[in-house]
């Protein structure tokens, strides 16, 4: 009888173990917002201060790699490279969802 509580008793502690590691790595509807900058010379930084591209005097915005990818109008409206209308941009810092 002892060593069928004590058999019990283990097996429930490796269930409630397994349990509470599987269900404590999971992340159940949140959804990441991270921000971008932009220093005064142009460059534009992920939150980790990695280098995702620049803004050039023109206003068109390029990656590391120089492709253009998008550029804003007079009218303050993001342009996309393929020259269809993305949004109105804003003065404030930006954030983007992941």
């Amino acid at each position: 009888m002892k060593r069928l509580n004590l058999l019990l008793t283990l097996i429930l502690a490796v269930l409630t173990l397994f349990t509470v590691h599987v269900n404590g790595q999971t992340k159940k509807g949140i959804a990441k917002t991270e921000k971008i900058f932009i220093n005064k010379i142009g460059e534009i930084h992920d939150h980790g201060w990695n280098k995702l591209g620049y803004i050039t005097k023109g206003n068109i915005i390029k990656n590391n790699q120089g492709k253009t990818i998008y550029f804003i109008d007079g009218n303050v409206n993001v342009i996309g490279s393929k020259g269809n209308n993305l949004w109105k941009a804003q003065k404030k810092m930006a954030t983007i969802t992941i």
